[in-house]
């Protein structure tokens, strides 16, 4: 194995400080938000011994997206009023209409979808189908990817691609024909490979409902870019803690790979968006401790790139839903308990 210790913020010595920003970032930098709320909550339903990694509102139901450490189902439906489990969809596995690794997880209008990263697939089921059990659709890619966005039943977005260098392409779900790509990996240090310095870049994406705009959040620091899709032009922002980027580079099956180390952070966990603002879960801590997977933090940023607020949490959460951009879900890991509150982003 070939290791070395990647510490950019030690490049200083070698660059100076302004070489070191130019280097590894120089777009729009902020250290406050422009407002901050702290929410308290109140339990709507305990789930135990469970964590999911994700949270859903859909008409009248509270969907789950389960961790297949404790259930056999990748998703759980329940009556929003009564909070009685209706049933579980989609099991963990290697069959068809099964997952195991479920990393990307969505719900595009009345389509409920996630992305096996392992079994390099797509799995999606119609909501609004009359049948008494939903009918589940697979679709296999080609190429690995690290994170998956379905705008609608047609097209796809990916970041991560094994074997495209652009950040972002689009690809038609029925063949997997590559539509587009844009985004460039700009400023990559020197004596970092391009291959080590994309995976390090990891990030989730997200996508807005009506389909015209793309975020993408890094897993290991503070920094978003906004895609317009139209124009395919992009905004970076980074704050407000403004982290760097700490890894390690070796070599797996011959091609250098950007892996964290003891002192790399955790940026962006998961989020919500909506036609109106986009909510991401913020963690920034070390690989240390049981909670690093988690955070306390929701940031706020307007499609435009503007950041617009920070909703501290009671305690660390595993995932948040949005209703109405007026009323927040979140799944506190404490108390393994759903939590919902009011807020107000505005």
């Amino acid at each position: 194995m070939n290791h070395k210790s990647i510490l950019l913020l030690a490049i200083i010595s070698l660059m100076g400080c302004s070489n070191l920003k130019q280097s590894l970032y120089n777009g729009p930098l902020f250290n406050k938000f422009p407002s901050a709320e702290t929410v308290k909550g109140k339990k709507y339903m305990t789930l135990a011994n469970a964590v999911p990694r994700r949270l859903f509102i859909y008409k009248d139901q509270l969907i789950t997206a389960n961790r297949s450490e404790t259930e056999d189902h990748l998703f759980s439906f329940y009556e929003l009023a009564t909070k009685k489990l209706i049933k579980h969809q989609i099991g963990f596995g290697t069959h068809f209409g099964e997952v195991m690794s479920p990393l990307s997880i969505g719900l595009i209008k009345n389509k409920l979808w996630s992305h096996d990263i392992t079994a390099n697939k797509i799995v999606a089921i119609d909501l609004d189908s009359k049948e008494k059990v939903k009918q589940v659709e697979e679709f296999k890619l080609l190429d690995m990817v690290y994170s998956l966005q379905l705008k609608d039943s047609l097209i796809y977005y990916t970041s991560g691609h094994s074997k495209l260098n652009s950040k972002v392409q689009s690809f038609s779900i029925r063949n997997n024909m590559l539509l587009d790509q844009f985004g460039k990996y700009d400023n990559v240090p020197e004596n970092i490979p391009l291959s080590a310095w994309k995976t390090a870049n990891e990030s989730f994406l997200f996508m807005k409902p009506d389909g015209t705009k793309l975020v993408s959040a890094l897993r290991f620091a503070d920094q978003l870019e906004f895609f317009d899709l139209a124009s395919k032009t992009s905004k970076v922002i980074k704050g407000p803690e403004n982290i760097e980027l700490r890894f390690d580079v070796f070599k797996h099956e011959g091609i250098d790979i950007g892996t964290r180390n003891d002192e790399t952070r955790f940026g962006f966990l998961n989020g919500f968006a909506t036609n109106r603002f986009i909510y991401l879960l913020y963690s920034g801590q070390l690989e240390v401790g049981k909670n690093f997977k988690y955070g306390k933090y929701i940031y706020v940023y307007a499609w435009d790139g503007r950041p617009i607020k920070k909703i501290s949490l009671p305690n660390f959460a595993s995932c948040i839903t949005i209703v109405n951009d007026n009323e927040l879900y979140w799944f506190d890991v404490n108390t393994n308990a759903v939590m919902n509150a009011p807020i107000h982003v505005l």
